[in-house]
């Protein structure tokens, strides 16, 4: 037993446990440590899948309890190897999003689909964010991704362009989606009913931790709903929205913000 014992901590992954340049803050590592070996369970709560998220884990990312993946699409105990919850998109958005794409040739749309991501359209957007994850995103048609999706993630240099997808997805989707950004250029689309907030609670409640003993960290407009749910803490570099909805502030990603968090979790606990 430790003073953490019986505490929750989930945190957003890019630009929130790790710098802008990719890099992990020596600060956020040693405070982890601290905060495990007193007890504490760690765990992401993020928009990448599966694979990437694997693939941290198997860099040795200091977690110790089931990761929310996909916006909060679905929990997965990787130290079990199983999953725990998941969430599918409803079939309808494969007609919106073609129909986007094919007014917009500049427009990209990553499907993800059981452990996998795929592309139509792939453009600088989606170079990026192949290389940030350090995966390849095979390209495929829409109609070539088996169903069902999880998250499609709709991408383009430009925010401005993105805002009237935003709200296209919404109306046509007809309240079967919710449509975010995590980064300007990344439009995040899952389902009504997942989000990192509800999944945070779903996961609290499969461990056994209180609502009370529950912590959030994010930055983005998609972590909202996270930092909504329960105390949270937003990171100096977070969105208006993400800093409206926190609970708290703490420094931003690239001098350690987890490490503030688990400094002020330190004293209250």
């Amino acid at each position: 037993m430790g003073k953490f014992s019986g505490v929750l901590l989930a945190s957003d992954f890019d630009d929130t446990l790790i710098a802008h340049d990719g890099s992990f803050p020596a600060r956020n590592a040693a405070a982890l440590d601290y905060f495990i070996r007193e007890g504490g369970r760690f765990t992401l709560a993020t928009g990448r899948g599966h694979a990437p998220v694997r693939r941290l884990l198997e860099r040795g990312l200091p977690i110790n309890a089931p990761v929310i993946e996909t916006n909060g699409t679905r929990i997965y105990d990787f130290q079990a190897g199983r999953e725990l919850y998941a969430a599918a998109l409803d079939p309808s958005i494969l007609p919106i999003v073609e129909r986007l794409l094919a007014e917009r040739p500049d427009l990209c749309a990553e499907c993800f689909a059981g452990d996998g991501i795929y592309a139509q359209q792939p453009n600088v957007c989606t170079r990026f964010h192949s290389e940030r994850i350090g995966l390849e995103i095979p390209e495929r048609t829409l109609r070539e991704v088996p169903m069902p999706w999880v998250k499609v993630l709709l991408q383009h240099p430009s925010h401005e362009a993105l805002l009237p997808i935003q709200e296209r997805v919404l109306a046509e989707g007809r309240g079967r989606f919710e449509a975010v950004f995590s980064v300007p250029t990344f439009l995040e689309v899952f389902g009504v009913g997942s989000s990192k907030g509800l999944a945070l609670r779903r996961l609290a409640a499969l461990l056994g931790v209180r609502p009370e003993d529950t912590y959030a960290v994010g930055d983005g407009d998609n972590d909202v709903a996270m930092l909504s749910a329960v105390e949270s803490f937003c990171c100096a570099n977070g969105s208006d929205g993400a800093k409206a909805a926190a609970t708290h502030l703490v420094g931003d990603c690239d001098h350690g913000a987890i490490a503030d968090v688990i400094e002020w979790l330190d004293q209250k606990y």
